[in-house]
């Protein structure tokens, strides 16, 4: 009887296993990733030079045909049709125009230790700025590796991000640690946390340069760098720093708008916006000379039950060749605008107003990984947001990483306008499949349970 049961067992095991194959496969179907056709529009990517990282500015266009208020139906595709890591900035994280890297004068030393020997010494004489005009060497021939080299880094007006020594290829490999002492006088030096170091390797096709010492934002008149005695030493070439760059605030994008609808007597006007922006300028445009009008602004991210947020209040004008300038408001990315002008002051006279709302442009930072051409496709009212964290902590840790520029080509049409408002509402498959194996899994527990005690009362 036992044997009997245990065959009707495995009998029903697979059963069991069966209903959950459409479970499975729902599961996998909803983790696959989206592809050109889940979005509305495509524009090709032109890059600029050949490297890894990067850099998109957004222009207008892209925000027109976004459908997420988030900004993120943004993604950035391969030739074979594969995502890339990609991350945007906001305004202030990419508002930083790059240095080029500036040449620094260097000069080789005594090691302390060779200094110590009997009739060796050095003299280091500066001008009246501090640069480092001569460096005296009694009893001591530059004839061979040197072991320590000191860089005069006092003509530079930013802060230090890193530090590049150049040096002539040879076919032996090394790997030396570095060590970088700061000055200030040429007297009192301190040594800079590391670790650091410098290396070239190959190995049959594969090469390895390691020429770059990394700092963040490092301020010092001078350096000096050295390496164990130990090693056989490095000849140098050059010395290149890279400054950090400097932050500028970028120029802004503005969008005019003309009323959709307005009731002058009320002094009341209606605007809407096509797309997604990062709003945070506005500027009324008065239709009439030598006008004055307060007014509120408000905004809305939908007029099915519309929730009006005010954005700012104050005073405009129009005065000749004065007009009132741009100001800040609240941050909105809403669609809907409505202006409220107060009608004490007699409203706007003849015309309509024209609003224009400004945004700091974002940037768009991808790594072109795989072969090209690359799409950036944009549009997609049910994609989920897609940020790269890897991506996040590498602009975050490292300060040496070559950005190149993108640049955007024509636009194409991929899945249509439809992919820019919401899919029907798909029937909950997941729960239908999950109820349904629940209540088989049961029914079949208690067919085996039925069994098992017939089985028992025949015995």
């Amino acid at each position: 009887m036992n044997w009997l049961h245990r065959r009707r067992t495995c009998r029903l095991l697979p059963s069991l296993i069966l209903l959950f194959i459409p479970l499975w496969a729902w599961s996998a179907q909803q983790t696959t990733p989206p592809t050109l056709q889940d979005f509305a529009w495509g524009k090709p990517l032109l890059l600029d030079g050949e490297g890894g990282l990067y850099r998109l500015p957004l222009p207008e266009e892209v925000h027109r045909g976004l459908a997420r208020a988030d900004l993120g139906d943004l993604r950035v595709f391969n030739g074979a049709g594969e995502l890339v890591p990609q991350l945007l900035l906001d305004a202030t994280a990419q508002a930083i125009v790059p240095e080029e890297p500036v040449a620094l004068p260097w000069f080789a030393l005594p090691t302390p230790q060779q200094q110590a020997q009997a009739g060796m010494g050095i003299r280091i004489r500066t001008d009246l700025q501090g640069a480092v005009v001569d460096v005296q060497r009694q009893g001591w021939e530059d004839d061979g590796p040197a072991y320590q080299y000191l860089i005069d880094a006092s003509a530079l007006e930013r802060p230090m991000l890193g530090l590049r020594l150049q040096w002539q290829a040879g076919e032996e490999n090394f790997l030396l640690p570095i060590t970088v002492e700061l000055s200030d006088d040429l007297q009192h030096w301190r040594r800079l946390p590391g670790p650091f170091s410098i290396a070239s390797m190959q190995q049959g096709e594969a090469q390895l340069r390691q020429d770059t010492l990394s700092f963040d934002g490092l301020e010092s008149r001078y350096l000096r760098i050295s390496w164990p005695l130990a090693s056989r030493g490095q000849p140098l070439d050059g010395v290149f720093a890279q400054p950090q760059g400097e932050r500028r605030e970028p120029a802004r994008q503005w969008l005019s708008l003309t009323p959709q609808s307005m009731q002058p007597q009320q002094g009341e006007y209606h605007f809407e916006v096509t797309g997604y922006y990062p709003f945070e300028y506005m500027q009324l445009v008065l239709p009439q000379d030598n006008t004055t009008a307060l007014a509120t602004l408000y905004s809305s991210a939908s007029l099915e039950a519309p929730s009006w947020h005010t954005r700012h209040y104050g005073m405009h004008y129009r005065l000749g060749q004065w007009r009132s300038p741009s100001v800040a408001m609240r941050p909105s990315r809403d669609r809907h605008w409505r202006l409220q002008v107060d009608m004490g002051g007699g409203g706007l006279g003849q015309g309509a107003a024209q609003l224009r709302l400004g945004w700091t442009p974002r940037t768009l930072l991808f790594l072109a990984r795989g072969e090209g051409p690359f799409m950036l496709a944009f549009g997609a009212y049910n994609v989920p947001t897609a940020q790269d964290e890897g991506l996040r902590s590498l602009m975050a840790s490292s300060h040496q990483a070559t950005e190149h520029m993108a640049q955007l080509g024509p636009r194409v049409a991929l899945g249509g306008v439809e992919r820019l408002t919401a899919a029907p509402e798909p029937l909950p498959w997941g729960n239908i499949l999950l109820w349904a194996v629940l209540l088989l899994g049961v029914a079949l527990l208690a067919a085996m349970a039925w069994q098992l005690a017939r089985q028992m009362r025949d015995r």
